[in-house]
């Protein structure tokens, strides 16, 4: 018996695609959402799977129905590609409230999304940028269902339809710009952001999770759409940040309220900072006017560290132990000061 062959994915295409051989009668065949046993095929794999049309064991056989009528005579006779690729998430036997798809997405790098229309629309304000408009439909010759063209890849229009769908991103390895440009993406189709980047949406916490490796860009994102909640818990990792060294294309992403609201938090933490070093022990205040130098360090570690070597400059035993207390009282308000803008 002939084997099968498996090999990695070496196209190019994101780790949430598959690519299957497909002779023409394959291509048409796919698309025929209605074929039965959809269940022999593995979708979830993220593989590319090389097996010629005409192989017994090729998943492809399975998606293949018998035809009764011919195809139009004005059909052109061009050729199809040796293999086409499909989402593993977004299949034709994915299914979403025990409805199959009924409509295709093609991304900008030729993988084939398959979604629901009135789901997608019930998502969106503007029909999902007009796509779902009657008009756009284009039908293929053996099936209702159309394809859509998109200008998305299939990396970013996977995000923003998991988005839409709700879906978790456990099987994928997602770049922080791509969730950044989900975000436009999923504006310009019309998809509420409050909704499906609420607090407890999964894609809302991808982006929070991620947000440490440029938490800055999150921040101007996050400002530019007015996401506020957004805004707000990411400000908590910019304490950091040199405000002389940020870039003009991330204040102007951000705009002028979430700049000072950044500025402000600067200068509050600072200025509450200097207000609890200020406050000097009962007893010899000069012991503790040595330290401050450390009103710009935000770090809680670096300023307990610096606190306490003060103590091995002071020879009074009593001022010694006043300034312990006063350290732990620092830390301890320190570390309840506001975090956020």
């Amino acid at each position: 018996m002939a084997t099968t062959t498996a090999t990695t994915a070496t196209t190019g295409l994101d780790a949430g695609a598959v690519s299957l051989v497909a002779d023409s009668n394959d291509y048409l065949a796919l698309f025929n959402l209605a074929a039965p046993d959809l269940d022999a095929f593995n979708f979830t794999t993220p593989v590319t799977t090389r097996l010629p049309a005409d192989h017994p064991d090729s998943p492809l056989s399975s998606l293949r129905p018998p035809r009764t009528t011919p195809l139009p005579a004005d059909v052109p006779d061009s050729p199809v590609a040796d293999s086409i690729a499909i989402s593993t998430t977004f299949h034709p036997a994915f299914t979403f409230l025990s409805l199959l798809p009924d409509s295709i997405f093609l991304s900008s790098d030729a993988v084939y999304f398959f979604v629901h229309r009135v789901h997608l629309s019930r998502s969106s304000r503007n029909n999902f940028n007009s796509l779902l408009m009657e008009e756009s439909f284009r039908p293929l010759f053996v099936t209702d269902a159309s394809v859509i063209s998109v200008p998305e890849d299939s990396a970013l229009l996977d995000v923003v339809l998991h988005g839409v769908y709700d879906l978790p991103f456990s099987n994928h390895n997602l770049s922080l710009p791509t969730l950044l440009r989900s975000i436009h993406s999923l504006q310009t189709y019309g998809v509420p952001l409050y909704r499906v980047l609420s607090p407890s949406s999964r894609l809302y916490r991808l982006i929070l999770a991620e947000a440490p490796r440029a938490p800055l860009e999150v921040y101007a994102v996050a400002a530019l759409h007015d996401l506020d909640y957004l805004a707000v818990a990411i400000s908590a990792k910019l304490h950091s940040i040199a405000l002389a060294d940020i870039s003009n294309l991330a204040v102007v992403t951000m705009g002028p309220i979430y700049l000072k609201r950044l500025f402000l938090l600067h200068y509050r933490r600072i200025e509450y900072l200097k207000t609890l070093l200020t406050d000097a022990p009962d007893t010899h205040p000069e012991g503790l006017a040595l330290a401050s130098f450390v009103c710009s360090d935000l770090s809680i570690g670096t300023l307990r560290w610096t606190l306490a070597s003060l103590l091995d400059r002071l020879d009074c035993e009593q001022c010694k132990s006043a300034l312990s207390v006063k350290i732990r009282q620092i830390v301890v308000s320190w570390c309840e000061a506001k975090a956020t803008i």
